[in-house]
């Protein structure tokens, strides 16, 4: 009796959700660090302290890492994501929480 070529094994489905996921990752991380550079770097661009190599390649570097991160644990990534959140909202307003406010300069 033949085998059937077309019906792929468990292993074949296990490799290709993996490579799915994985893919899927890469594009919302990617999609992600671009909207926060977008936010953050409309003000240099306008100051023209804008450099274009130097921020593509951080955002690779951003995205490749954070999809990584995703993979090994999806919490840690959702935390990360959220900090990011905070501090861009943070950047928007004005508001630098490490820098104190009150007491002698």
């Amino acid at each position: 009796m033949p085998q059937d070529v077309c019906t792929k094994t468990s292993n074949e489905n296990d490799i290709e959700s993996g490579v799915i996921k994985y893919a899927k990752s890469l594009l919302q991380t990617f999609v992600i660090i671009i909207v926060i550079f977008i936010i953050n770097g409309l003000r240099k661009l306008i100051k023209g302290e804008f450099e274009l190599f130097s921020y593509s390649i951080f955002i690779i570097g951003c995205t490749l890492f954070l999809s990584i991160v995703n993979i090994v644990d999806e919490e840690v990534y959702r935390n990360i994501m959220l900090g990011l959140g905070i501090a861009l909202g943070f950047g928007i307003i004005g508001v630098n929480p490490l820098q104190p406010t009150l007491g002698p300069p």
